[in-house]
């Protein structure tokens, strides 16, 4: 009998649900960050991976042409966040990929959060992508020092005012995980990169393949994983692959 594995997976919506990194703008392009979430859907041709990089720059053309239309930081976040979710964000769906967001509009807590880091990066916002062991999402940092949290999945209400409510929410978000409500919080979240967020979003590719039983393929999207994020988690999954892979070729 198999051993049952108890694997975290980052894509619950809102409603049920180390590194320190500031993103700004002045970092890498646009192409070069998407190429690191585009290099495990095999669902996308490289012509459709042009066509909607172009559409992305020239969605966030569009949107710093708007920018002087507002005379606050908050306001012109608040169209952003509403801009991004009319055009991509159409509906919620577990484990979805970042190309299945340009070419369908599915998205979960992973390729909703990194597009609109994308989206905020080129627009010149300071974030923090924040990871907790079933979620991600985001905290603006606006220009008159105030924080915003950017929760990607909650279309209605998912830019969240004033530290009383940032910390409610992200107690929430502790409380409501499968995991023993007395973790402090400043253990349950920490700051990741982008590029480490692109390696979660290859870990619950990799998963979804791991319970398919097609440990081969789960393996090699955990190595490439392992290369933007060198997490506990990642390299577990990653060793029981590799453990399931012996009994799988002899019953071929």
């Amino acid at each position: 009998m198999r051993k049952l594995v108890l694997i975290f997976i980052l894509g619950l919506p809102w409603s049920l649900c180390g590194q320190t990194s500031t993103t700004s703008a002045s970092q890498s392009s646009l192409a070069s960050h998407l190429e690191w979430f585009w290099g495990i859907d095999a669902g996308i041709s490289f012509s459709e991976k042009n066509d909607y990089k172009q559409e992305l720059q020239a969605f966030c053309a569009e949107l710093r042409r708007q920018k002087a239309d507002f005379k606050t930081p908050k306001k012109y976040l608040k169209m952003v966040f509403q801009k991004i979710h009319r055009k991509y964000l159409r509906y919620y769906e577990n484990y979805s990929l970042l190309g299945e967001t340009f070419a369908k509009g599915s998205y979960d807590c992973v390729s909703g959060t990194a597009l609109y880091a994308l989206v905020l990066q080129e627009l010149g916002f300071a974030y923090q992508i924040k990871e907790s062991p079933y979620h991600a999402y985001l905290v603006v940092n606006l220009d008159d020092a105030e924080t915003i949290l950017l929760e990607s999945t909650n279309p209605i209400g998912g830019l969240i005012e004033g530290k009383e409510l940032i910390a409610e929410t992200e107690e929430k978000y502790r409380r409501q995980t499968p995991l023993k409500n007395d973790i402090p919080l400043s253990h349950f979240t920490r700051d990741i990169t982008l590029k480490q967020l692109a390696g979660l979003h290859y870990y619950n590719e990799a998963v979804t393949y791991f319970n398919r039983q097609d440990y081969k393929v789960a393996r090699k999207i955990l190595q490439k994983a392992l290369v933007l994020y060198a997490e506990d988690r990642i390299y577990t999954l990653l060793q029981v692959s590799e453990s399931f892979l012996p009994t799988v070729m002899a019953s071929k």
